[in-house]
């Protein structure tokens, strides 16, 4: 996947693409009997679509806490440090980057 996005950035996921990630084994684990696996990642543009509107709708909720505005319960997305609160937003990226992809 990394290298996907890598040769081709900005581009969009094609709707139903499917994506390989290899798992070899390793040292002990392979030395153990573990074979080889290979885990598939799938993309939908409908999943993506709701899965970025929840972000958009935790963001705001996160604002709002950071304001003072609501109470900051069990919200992830924001970050406690000290006293201060602010927004993550290196884990807002990451959510933003994995909408609409399934493993």
């Amino acid at each position: 996947m990394k290298k996907g996005r890598r040769d081709h950035p900005g581009e969009p996921i094609p709707d139903g693409h499917v994506f390989a990630a290899p798992w070899p084994a390793k040292g002990a684990k392979k030395a153990a009997g573990r074979r080889d696996k290979v885990t598939y990642y799938r993309y939908k543009a409908d999943s993506a679509r709701r899965s970025l509107h929840g972000i958009d709708t935790q963001i705001a909720k996160a604002e709002r806490a950071v304001a003072r505005k609501e109470p900051a319960k069990r919200n992830r997305v924001v970050k406690l440090t000290g006293g201060e609160k602010t927004i993550n937003r290196d884990l807002e990226a990451k959510t933003r980057a994995f909408a609409g992809l399934k493993a």
